[in-house]
């Protein structure tokens, strides 16, 4: 696989960022001819595992896969950051906290250079998302608490 699983992490945290209420996925079933003989998709165009957030199964269901799996994952962050904001969380800080993850300011900056590397945009480092979350729920947890 060339992108990095959390990329799907990422989706619910740039939709935070967006303002955004939702995102469409073009890819979530692209499945060859034979998918359970091979999954490359036009392989080496988009190699095995970058395109499915679903695997078909053997008797017609979908299987989750790690990314679907961290999609999840960041849906559960995204309830979090919403909460934090909805019980009067600091915003400023949760801005420069969302840094740490997100590595641009605006939607300009997105579309200013289409070509540059992942990297770039958003952490590769579980351990950014982690300690972000484990902040907020930290203050949640202090705010509950207090009532």
């Amino acid at each position: 696989m060339s992108s990095s699983l959390l990329e799907a992490r990422a989706i619910p945290w740039i939709a935070w960022q967006l303002e955004l209420d939702g995102f469409l996925r073009w890819n979530y079933t692209v499945w060859p001819t034979d998918p359970l003989r091979k999954i490359s998709y036009h392989n080496p165009f988009f190699p095995a595992g970058d395109t499915n957030f679903v695997y078909p199964g053997r008797d017609g269901r979908p299987l989750l896969s790690l990314r679907y799996k961290l999609l999840q994952k960041g849906i559960r962050d995204y309830e979090i950051i919403a909460r934090y904001v909805r019980e009067g969380g600091d915003r400023a800080h949760l801005e420069t906290r969302l840094q740490s993850v997100l590595r641009w300011r605006s939607p300009a900056d997105l579309h200013r250079d289409a070509r540059r590397r992942v990297e770039e945009l958003i952490s590769l480092d579980e351990r950014d998302y982690d300690g972000v979350i484990a902040e907020l729920l930290t203050v949640l947890a202090a705010g509950s608490e207090a009532r």
